[in-house]
């Protein structure tokens, strides 16, 4: 097991380092790292998308992507003003936990997170959710190193064009490798090939579908799930601790750390391109003065709700 892992949190400590390193300022529309520092990042990975310069977003990145995602929902980063008062990923308390943890905790915190948080619905659209849960059946019921490939199953047609991030995700946390078609144009063309599971990735699937599954996040798609699995574990690391044996996990993060809030918030607040205002706000302030203020600052009436 520990060679399926190792991989997988030593992405993960790639990606902590660049951005205490780098310091990569986020993109003003969508918050998430801009062209250059995502190709950056990416020529840095060994699960990494072969491309030839800078021109991609960061969700054309499916492991960057993921590794920003996971960040976020694991409280490990959160996004704020740096210094400089740009954007930025700043750190959160939590990080220190987790740099605490033994290898297979790190491992077992970052599927945790994967699997509770990840917006699996919302990832494509309504059916990517239902495509992942039987995509990891085919994994469950696979054999090592037989190859998963397309056919006519309605339910993971999708996982090999416009859905292919999934496939992704599952090399990314050590399920087995993939066969990926180069040159693929559009995310509606198939840029997959095969994926061939390894025992690891069969036993962690049969986990998720067993034990992991009531922990799941996917409340849209209930419907899939046995009726005595419906119920969300109070604490899902109880769960999760126990896809290693022999005591390997005992300790987790702490996401409920506090960090500290304080300081002066900026919003931009715009009429049209050309008539905007930024505003500096205390955190002691409240949204009836962001409301206030609002109003002075375009030299409102304050006569509507």
């Amino acid at each position: 097991m520990e060679g399926n892992i190792q991989t997988t949190v030593r992405e993960f400590e790639k990606f902590i380092n660049f951005n205490e390193s780098e310091s990569p300022v986020l993109s003003a529309k969508q918050g998430v790292l801009g062209k250059k520092d995502s190709y950056r990042l990416n020529e840095m990975l060994s699960y990494n998308r072969d491309v030839k310069g800078p021109n991609y977003t960061q969700n054309q990145y499916p492991i960057v992507d993921l590794l920003f995602t996971l960040s976020l929902a694991g409280r490990l980063h959160v996004k704020a003003s740096n210094d400089k008062g740009k954007p930025a990923l700043i750190e959160t308390n939590v990080m220190e936990s987790y740099k605490s943890l033994n290898q297979y905790e790190k491992y077992a915190f970052l599927l945790q997170t994967y699997w509770t948080k990840y917006d699996f619905r919302g990832k494509f659209d309504t059916r990517s959710g239902y495509s992942f849960y039987a995509l990891l059946n085919l994994m469950a019921n696979a054999k090592p190193g037989l190859r998963i490939i397309k056919n006519n199953r309605e339910q993971t047609y999708g996982l090999f064009s416009f859905e292919a991030d999934f496939f992704h995700h599952l090399r990314f946390f050590g399920f087995g490798e993939l066969e990926e078609i180069q040159g693929a144009k559009g995310k509606f063309e198939d840029s997959i090939r095969a994926f061939i599971p390894n025992e690891f990735g069969i036993h962690v699937s049969k986990f998720l579908l067993s034990k992991g599954l009531p922990s799941w996040n996917i409340d849209n798609y209930t419907y899939v799930l046995p009726r005595n699995s419906r119920n969300k574990p109070s604490n899902p690391f109880d769960v999760f601790r126990e896809i290693f044996p022999d005591g390997k996990v005992i300790n987790t993060v702490d996401s409920e750390a506090k960090f500290d809030t304080s300081g002066v918030y900026t919003f931009k607040v715009s009429l049209s391109k050309s008539c905007w205002r930024k505003i500096n706000i205390s955190h002691r302030h409240t949204l009836y003065d962001l409301h206030i203020a609002i109003q002075d600052a375009f030299d409102f009436d304050n006569d509507h709700l």
